[in-house]
């Protein structure tokens, strides 16, 4: 029912799709340019060893898609040693391209992750009013909260993908020397839970601090652990349309050569926000509009207005 009332919202706010995607267009044109122009780095040499490991990777996918499981993993183990031997011959100059990189990537995580904000406002904003307020105005209204609250996502998005890479590099240690597709599934495995886990303990700190006003502290002691009887729904909640959002991924990026990656990622970005808003209108026993037909009232505020019709004399 959650991810179903969710999905009809996303459809119906579907022009936030494009907006969100050409914003973060944008801040990774923005983003990238700069970076550029301070790398300055003639990295042929890394791009014609990187294009042999995403070669076996793709001839792997289409392996799997055959039913041929086993047969090109020998390769890519081949291509990963000349990759890691290249790498180990030119760390000193790697140091320096990689800090710039790392800071690239988390100022575009950090700006672009503001549109996915201004997504979730404007997600609210339908769903108690059906109103659609412009992408550009939301954002610039509530810059303030966007740029505090996004600080603390990327933070805390950054120590869980560092955990979950301590996890998956764990298991590599286990499994990689005997048995590649025993490990590509545990670490899928791992990444899948892992995102889910995310969505789900930061689901309502995101609307007590986006849509509530409350601070960060009152936002993440109030909102991290969500209410008894709710973790474990939002947690298979996440985790479905997390399973489902990776197997799109996986299969536009073979079947469309990643164009269909374009639209998906904003749109699952919009449909994050919208789950996170329906999470938030259920367990705070609030009415929220699915469209202009459809209005969903929980039990508790159905039994109120049965009480005091009750008393009414007709």
């Amino acid at each position: 029912m959650r991810i179903r009332n969710a999905f009809k919202i996303s459809v119906g706010n579907y022009m936030l799709v494009f907006k969100n995607l050409l914003f973060k267009l944008l801040i990774f044109c923005a983003t990238a340019l700069i970076a550029g122009a301070i790398l300055r780095l003639q990295i042929n040499d890394f791009i014609t060893h990187i294009k042999s490991v995403l070669e076996e990777i793709k001839n792997i996918a289409v392996s799997v898609y055959n039913g041929n499981v086993d047969s090109s993993f020998s390769s890519l183990r081949s291509s990963l040693d000349g990759f890691y031997q290249y790498l180990s011959a030119n760390v000193g100059n790697f140091l320096g391209t990689g800090a710039i990189i790392f800071i690239g990537v988390f100022v575009y995580r950090y700006l672009g992750g503001m549109g996915d904000c201004a997504v979730m406002i404007s997600v609210n904003d339908y769903m108690t009013s059906m109103s659609r307020p412009h992408f550009t105005v939301t954002l610039v209204e509530h810059f303030g909260k966007i740029a505090v609250y996004q600080l603390i996502d990327v933070l805390f998005t950054l120590v869980f993908d560092i955990i979950t890479a301590c996890v998956i590099i764990g298991v590599g240690a286990l499994t990689l020397s005997f048995s590649v597709p025993l490990f590509v599934f545990l670490a899928l495995s791992v990444w899948v839970c892992s995102r889910a886990l995310r969505s789900t303990v930061i689901s309502q700190v995101m609307a007590n601090i986006l849509i509530v006003g409350k601070t960060v502290k009152d936002g993440f002691s109030d909102g991290i652990v969500p209410p008894k009887g709710y973790f474990g729904k939002m947690f298979v909640g996440y985790l479905t349309v997390t399973l489902i959002y990776f197997y799109l991924l996986a299969s536009s990026a073979i079947i469309t050569f990643g164009v269909g990656t374009v639209l998906l990622i904003p749109f699952f970005s919009l449909l994050y926000a919208s789950m996170r808003e329906v999470d938030y209108f259920t367990i705070n026993k609030k009415k929220y509009f699915i469209d202009y037909d459809n209005i969903v009232v929980p039990k508790e505020l159905r039994e109120n207005d049965e009480n005091l019709l009750n008393n009414i004399d007709i």
